[in-house]
């Protein structure tokens, strides 16, 4: 075998070994995004309902506080009311209460100037 001849069967074999590259990276693509879309569909089944109250410890992430505390001092100072942005669903005879925030709510409340917000009306 002459050089030529060996250069020129290299040459067919790097061809042949790069059509076969090319075929495994489509087949791994095409894997990938089968991922992905499997991916989004079991995020989509996961999903809270966006009108279902949710933990304070997940929740104050998507209000506009900056950490759980100032979520806590929210509902403690009234800025946030009981039974309409936040509810306390601790077992009875429990001492630490179990704060729910209904995202929306609280979003609402927040972007509603302090003089035009209605306080919760006590019952005599």
């Amino acid at each position: 075998m002459t050089l030529q001849e060996e250069i020129q069967a290299l040459r067919e074999q790097m061809a042949s070994d790069a059509q076969k590259a090319e075929e495994e990276r489509a087949a791994l693509h095409q894997v990938v995004c089968d991922l992905k879309a499997q991916t989004m569909a079991l995020l989509d089944r996961l999903k809270v309902p966006a009108d279902t109250p949710q933990p304070l410890t997940e929740a104050w992430r998507q209000t506009s506080c900056i950490s759980e505390q100032a979520a806590r001092r929210r509902c403690a100072n009234g800025q946030w009311r009981q039974g309409y942005e936040w509810f306390d669903q601790r077992s009875p005879g429990a001492a630490n209460a179990r704060i729910y925030l209904d995202i929306a709510a609280c979003n609402e409340r927040d972007r509603t100037r302090p003089s035009q917000r209605r306080p919760l009306r006590s019952v005599s």
